[in-house]
């Protein structure tokens, strides 16, 4: 006699989703906690495992950003059944302020499983909240100086607040745009006022939307503003007689509806880097900002050890040997700049070719340059080789100064050349090398 049993297994295949993406300020952004460009910025994501088995998150690659690097949670991660883990990173938002929206594509990769999730991540909101300490980040209108920038604030340094007026007299601060969508308007309000009699009114194209008196500590106001242009007017109107309190209101952390008005990014970076250096060959260049009479602030991320940054004013100067490599290498690292609350990064890339490279150890044991130093001329050399190669003669900066095509041996006119250090890149089809050239006259 025998028997058949039907068994029914769940089969659990791990699932990993985003459950939750967050924003905080870094030492690289102006410390509101929304993403602007020209920021590095902390990125915190949740992961949802909403299987019920464990499974273990071994890799996750995050496109849309210029530069992505993990800051918590070692990989590989144990992840349990229906359970959540936090991993944060530092990411590099893009510089160009007319993008609103990134489109960040997330793989995750867990027990050889690819969960593959794209997230829209708001940029660039339009929020005045004043940190800047001026009244110039949007076009705003002040009658009669009856505005100014105050430490008494809702969130940050500063905020705005009425001055001190007469009695049956108006505080008017606005400002005219033309809407792209209907969307939200959003502010922070605080008023020390006679309750009733000396109100904050806000407008929206001379319609009054709402009113507030007393003595209040920072309240959020939230209204919508349809398409097309429009003025939004706050004023603090007094009455003929009294007083209470400061006598004054507040305005903080204006998130205005997306208008077609882009906001210039006052610095940038002109010439980051992006090269491929051979090992031992001495590299020096300069970063540039695109504001060179400005002061700024200037830090690195993940620069190379090899590679010393000396910071002016305006500019950096970079200096280094590339060490020895058996592989070939990438070095990612970033240079981020800001003056006031504007900030700025430059993404750099540099790779270290393979010593194995026929082509590269070809041309590196038959390349002469002489004299160098040198004043008047330069013979370049290439021995035992009747091929021919591209060359050009570079600043430090990375200009081309004289170019043309060498085989054997070129002599070349360089007494138009000021005294200094100048880099000679010698190529053929997709490499090339360095050859250090110094003049003195």
């Amino acid at each position: 006699m025998s028997w058949d049993f039907l068994y029914t297994i769940p089969l659990e295949i791990p699932s990993v989703q985003i459950k939750d993406i967050k924003f905080t300020p870094s030492i690289y952004s102006n410390q509101n906690n929304y993403p602007e460009s020209g920021e590095i910025i902390q990125m915190n994501v949740q992961l949802l495992n909403n299987s019920l088995g464990t499974t273990s998150i071994d890799k996750i690659e995050i496109e849309g950003f210029p530069y992505t690097s993990i800051i918590e949670q070692k990989l590989p991660y144990k992840l349990n059944g229906n359970q959540t883990g936090n991993f944060s990173f530092l990411v590099a938002i893009p510089t160009d302020y007319s993008i609103d929206t990134i489109k960040s594509q997330f793989k995750i990769y867990h027990d050889k499983i690819l969960s593959d999730t794209v997230a829209l991540i708001k940029i660039n909101k339009q929020i005045e909240d004043w940190e800047s300490g001026t009244t110039s980040k949007f076009d705003w209108k002040i009658e009669n100086q009856t505005w100014a920038i105050d430490s008494n604030m809702y969130e940050g340094d500063y905020s705005i607040k009425s001055q001190k007026i007469k009695n049956d007299d108006t505080a008017t601060l606005s400002i005219e745009f033309l809407v792209e969508e209907t969307n939200n308007l959003s502010f922070y309000y605080k008023t020390e006022t006679e309750a009733t009699y000396d109100e904050l009114k806000f407008y929206i194209d001379d319609s009054l939307y709402v009113s507030f008196s007393g003595i209040f500590d920072w309240k959020l106001y939230n209204t919508m503003v349809s398409t097309g242009l429009h003025t939004l007017k706050w004023q603090y109107i007094k009455d003929f007689q009294d007083s209470d309190s400061s006598d004054c209101v507040w305005l903080d952390f204006i998130e205005l509806p997306k208008f077609n008005a882009t906001i210039p990014n006052e610095i940038s970076f002109t010439n980051c880097i992006d090269t491929i250096l051979t090992a031992e060959e001495v590299f020096n260049y300069t970063l540039e900002t695109s504001e060179p009479n400005q002061i700024y602030n200037f830090q690195n991320i993940n620069l190379p050890t090899w590679l010393t940054a000396k910071n002016s004013d305006q500019n950096i100067t970079l200096s280094g040997i590339p060490p020895k490599t058996t592989i070939d290498t990438m070095y990612q690292f970033l240079f981020v700049a800001n003056k006031a609350d504007s900030f700025t990064q430059c993404v750099n890339k540099i790779k270290i070719k393979n010593e194995t490279n026929d082509i590269l150890n070809h041309l590196k044991h038959r390349i002469n340059v002489h004299p160098n130093p040198a004043s008047d001329y330069i013979n370049l050399y290439i021995f035992n080789d009747e091929n021919e190669y591209f060359y050009q003669i570079m600043s430090i900066h990375g200009v081309s100064l004289k170019q043309g095509k060498v085989s054997s041996k070129k002599t070349i006119d360089v007494s138009d050349l000021s005294n200094g250090i100048y880099n000679i890149k010698i190529q053929k089809e997709n490499e090339f090398i360095y050859k250090k050239l110094i003049i003195k006259k």
